[in-house]
């Protein structure tokens, strides 16, 4: 039986709905499992010991973060006219968070040719952490959902 390495385990390949040669050799993503494919996942989760709260320092820090994510959107919609902006990742979930985040931003309604200077200037915003910036409307699917399931609309 052929098995794949992730994490520290071993997993058959048939908990995955599609073949990995399937997939021109890339590993499923989480939306391409079977229920079975998840249930690894969700007893190793549960015997994960539970996160400490962040340290006052490190909860500051992304306090500090989130107010300039937010100055960030507020740009991006009035400079570039974008009609929604999501906060996506890390930082979105506090027991995420560590002092390496980047932060991660999806926009919807931004123009094409506008792209690099709306991420230009949102680096310049926020110069001490990368900054990704996704454009909702080349994004594939998988992301859409992710966007839509665990973004904060900002």
């Amino acid at each position: 039986m052929l098995r794949v390495l992730i994490g520290r385990s071993m997993v058959p390949l048939s908990y995955f709905a599609t073949p990995v040669h399937e997939l021109g050799g890339n590993m499923a993503t989480a939306l391409e499992l079977t229920r079975k494919g998840w249930q690894h996942y969700i007893e190793e989760a549960r015997r994960r010991p539970k996160l400490p709260a962040l340290l006052p320092s490190v909860q500051e820090e992304r306090e500090r973060l989130l107010a300039l994510v937010r100055y960030a959107a507020a740009e991006l919609k009035a400079r570039f006219g974008v009609r929604r902006v999501f906060l996506i990742g890390s930082l979105v979930q506090e027991a995420c968070f560590s002092a390496h985040s980047d932060v991660d931003l999806a926009v919807e309604g931004l123009a094409g040719d506008e792209y690099w200077d709306a991420w230009r200037m949102t680096e310049e915003m926020i110069p001490d952490r990368p900054v990704d910036l996704i454009d909702m409307e080349t994004a594939g699917e998988s992301m859409l959902r992710t966007i839509q399931r665990y973004g904060m609309e900002l």
